[in-house]
This record gives structure tokens, C-alpha cells and sequence, in this order.
């Protein structure tokens, strides 16, 4: 496990309030190798404490607001794979829209007309996607915003917004700097893009035997 905002791996593991204190569980928490979460910490239910940033991290996909306590995975309704670098025709859009029981995949990979990949998705592929980015990725605690104290900027946009039910939007930035669980978060998207990596390779070949 490593930290999801800070990408330490000086993680330990969480233990609850206990009556069963002992001097050697008083000193593995003396010495940060537990922690000892207070009280209320069981309602996302943190499985790791981060020594780095002190922050609790491993928790549920849960989302407690104003309308109660929300499943992530149960409210989102679309989500957007953005990557673009200014400085060359490298251009990724990946949108995956689910309205009124139908859910819709567009995949661009390069600045042209159209889609390559224009398809339904099917239940099954979207509930591996969300699973991915909320069970592997830890999306849910991400930070808005990585390397927001960069100073060089390397040409590149780089975002994932996601969309819940009454228009709620998260949208995570790091054009400058890679979050700790972007490999895991793009292996999400990894057979879209291949499907329009290949998809495109069609319509080159294609254009290519019109030209000749």
C-alpha cells in the first residue's frame, strides 16, 4: 500500500479503540508502526495511516454528504480520460456516459474527425471500470490537483473528471506530475484504448489504399 495523495509507502495499519492495551501495543504505536484512529474514524473504515502525510487512507468508497451515505460506484454517471500535449499531435479522449440505462463509449486518440470508437458499453464493462479506479486506484482519495507547486511546465494536459448523480463533479488535474496511482488507473481504460488503437489503423489503411 502506498499513499494516494503523497505516494509515501511509509504506511502502517489502522487499529481501532481497544480495552486490550498492552505495553508492547503501546509501543509499536509510540513508535508508528500502528495507529491508533480515533473515534468516528470506522465510518469509511481506513484500513492504513499515512506517516507521511498523516492522513488515513485504504477507506471505503464512500461518500457522506448532504444526501447520506453513497456508494462512488453506485452515483457516477460519466467519466472523462483527458491527455493532450501542446506541443506535438498526441491527444487522448476517453468518455464513458451512463443515461437513462444506456452507456455509450467514445474513445479519440489523436487529433482527427470523429471517433475511432463510437459503441455502447456493456453493464459488465462498466462495473470493471469503476471497480478499478475505487478498489485498485483509490480515486476517491486522490487529490484535485498534483504538482500544484511545479514551477516547470512540461507541455502536457493531463485530467480525469468524473461525474455523479445531480451533477456533482470530481475532476482530478496532474498535467505535471504523475499520482501514485495513475499505473493503476489507466489500466481502466488500457482495452478502449487498444480497441481504438486498432480501430484507427483500420481507417489509415484504408485511406492510405484510397490515395494510392
Amino acid at each position: 500500500m502506498k499513499c494516494p495523495k503523497c505516494g509515501s509507502k511509509n504506511v502502517v495499519p489502522v487499529i481501532y479503540g481497544t480495552n486490550k492495551f498492552s505495553e508492547a501495543l503501546n509501543r509499536l504505536i509510540r513508535e508508528k508502526e500502528l495507529y491508533l484512529a480515533r473515534p468516528g474514524a470506522e465510518e469509511k473504515c481506513p484500513h492504513y495511516h499515512c506517516n507521511g502525510c498523516r492522513r488515513n487512507i485504504g477507506t471505503l468508497p464512500i461518500l457522506i454528504g448532504k444526501r447520506g451515505r453513497e456508494d462512488y460506484r453506485d452515483i457516477v454517471t460519466s467519466i472523462e480520460l483527458y491527455e493532450c500535449a501542446s506541443r506535438g499531435p498526441d491527444e487522448l479522449t476517453i468518455r464513458i456516459k451512463k443515461e437513462d440505462g444506456r452507456i455509450s463509449l467514445q474513445v479519440e486518440p489523436c487529433f482527427r474527425d470523429g471517433f475511432p470508437v463510437e459503441r455502447e458499453m456493456s453493464e459488465s464493462e462498466w462495473n470493471k471500470v469503476l471497480n478499478i479506479l475505487y478498489e485498485k486506484a483509490y480515486l476517491h482519495e486522490w487529490k484535485r490537483v498534483y504538482g500544484e507547486h511545479v514551477l516547470v511546465l512540461d507541455g502536457y494536459e493531463r485530467s480525469l473528471t468524473v461525474t455523479l448523480i445531480g451533477g456533482r463533479i470530481r475532476k482530478y488535474v496532474y498535467d505535471n506530475f504523475d499520482p501514485p496511482y495513475l499505473k493503476e488507473m489507466k489500466t481502466a481504460f488500457q482495452p478502449f484504448l487498444k480497441e481504438a488503437q486498432l480501430a484507427l489503423r483500420k481507417i489509415m489503411e484504408r485511406e492510405f489504399t484510397t490515395f494510392i
